[in-house]
């Protein structure tokens, strides 16, 4: 994670730097938010499809180039898998730095854009009620972690304006994320326990949304 989010910041300095107030209309930094709502499609098949949200802070150095810091979450229900995670809930809760590569068509209220980043995942495994209570009718504590992964991004979408500093927009984006998990039973009556690690829990996925973006 420490590599990917260094040369993520290596390129916003070489990037950034060259630009000067006369290439950003001569207004220099914007400072904006963006909110964003989606569908998401887990390329895991024992991942359900689900929703997504976000906010983001944008920091927008000229009309070719914005800088974003986001953060998302999605509840992923999940369903047991022999050598993955077991039924529930996988909350996903990745914190990004994104730059967007905007495309301004001249005398168009359109704004093509290619977008790239990475950064964390924050994951917590809830298991399912009916299960967890099940195991513990027969004498059993059953438990289910899922730990933080790296995670990039990349995609394409337009933004529609409609002001200079207020556009909607739609996009798709596809996620790479490979985590790792532990798993634990305990017998309640002799305490004695069982643990293991999931290997590979597969959150790579397809997101397709839209959202609201404002310039302050």
């Amino acid at each position: 994670m420490g590599s990917c989010t260094a040369g993520l910041l290596v390129l916003i300095m070489l990037a950034f730097p060259r630009l000067s107030p006369g290439q950003s209309g001569g207004e220099g930094l914007a400072v904006g938010l963006s909110l964003t709502g989606g569908y998401v499609f887990p390329s895991d098949k024992a991942h359900g499809q689900h929703l997504a949200g976000g906010a983001a802070l944008v920091l927008e150095f000229s009309p070719y180039m914005a800088l974003e810091i986001e953060g998302a979450f999605s509840a992923v229900p999940t369903e047991s898998q022999p050598l993955g995670l077991s039924q529930g809930r996988l909350y996903h809760v990745p914190v990004l730095m994104n730059i967007r590569f905007r495309l301004p068509l001249k005398n168009m209220p359109l704004v093509p854009f290619l977008t790239v980043g990475g950064g964390t995942a924050f994951n917590i495994m809830k298991l399912d009620a009916t299960m967890v209570n099940n195991f513990k009718d027969l004498g059993f504590e059953v438990s289910e972690t899922c730990e933080s992964s790296a995670l990039l991004q990349a995609g394409a979408g337009l933004e529609i304006l409609l002001s200079p500093k207020l556009a909607v927009e739609a996009f798709g984006l596809y996620r790479l994320s490979q985590a790792k998990g532990e798993w634990s039973l305990a017998d309640t009556v002799s305490g004695i326990r069982a643990s293991g690690t999931i290997d590979k829990v597969d959150l790579n996925a397809i997101v397709a949304g839209c959202g609201l973006r404002f310039l302050f």
